[in-house]
């Protein structure tokens, strides 16, 4: 039986068709959440670990290393945003992010909050934890959804539907394909970084 069987997902989001399936390769959200700019956002039913998450490209790309460079940036922002947003609604100490590809080829990340007071393992991977794997219950998943699908809807609106995120220690050049030799990212100074 697939997984999948009772989605539920376009009543989240008004006015907004979630995708169903890649047409190249069939990959799906179980659980939708939200459409992005560059990706789509599901829960993962995880009673181990509440609110965990697969962000996935919304076009189809079997290798990272395929994804154009400025989607790329724009995919990784999204992910920050959804680690933010899962962080706000769980309470989770840190979350995991893992882009594997080794079971489903379509480019797609596994946003897994972490509960180290909760946890036998809390500094091992994930997929070392010990305990049963079971879904959450309908109501726990719906209200999971409900809250991360606010809370990227707060985000994105307070960004002007632009998430661009300079926290890290780059900062980006501006793209375009005459310039496609040029590095998208130059250092920042420590002096940048440290304002």
């Amino acid at each position: 039986m697939n997984q999948r069987s009772h989605l539920r997902g376009a009543e989240l989001t008004p006015g907004v068709e979630l995708s169903s399936d890649c047409e190249v390769c069939g990959f799906g959200l179980w659980l939708p959440i939200l459409r992005m700019n560059a990706s789509e956002i599901g829960l993962y039913s995880d009673s181990r670990f509440p609110g965990r998450c697969i962000v996935t490209m919304r076009d189809h790309f079997d290798h990272l290393s395929d994804v154009p460079a400025f989607q790329l940036m724009t995919f990784m922002e999204e992910i920050q945003f959804c680690v933010d947003a899962i962080v706000e609604v769980t309470s989770s100490s840190r979350v995991n992010v893992a882009i594997l590809g080794n079971a489903e080829s379509h480019v797609h990340a596994h946003l897994i909050p972490r509960y180290s007071e909760k946890e036998a393992l809390p500094n091992k991977a994930p997929w070392e934890d010990p305990r049963p794997k079971g879904q959450l219950s309908v109501p726990e998943e719906d209200v999971l959804r409900e809250k991360i699908r606010s809370d990227l809807e707060t985000r994105f609106a307070s960004s002007s539907n632009t998430p661009v995120r300079l926290n890290g220690r780059r900062k980006p050049r501006v793209f375009t394909r005459s310039t496609v030799s040029v590095p998208l990212f130059d250092l920042l100074s420590d002096g940048e970084v440290f304002r």
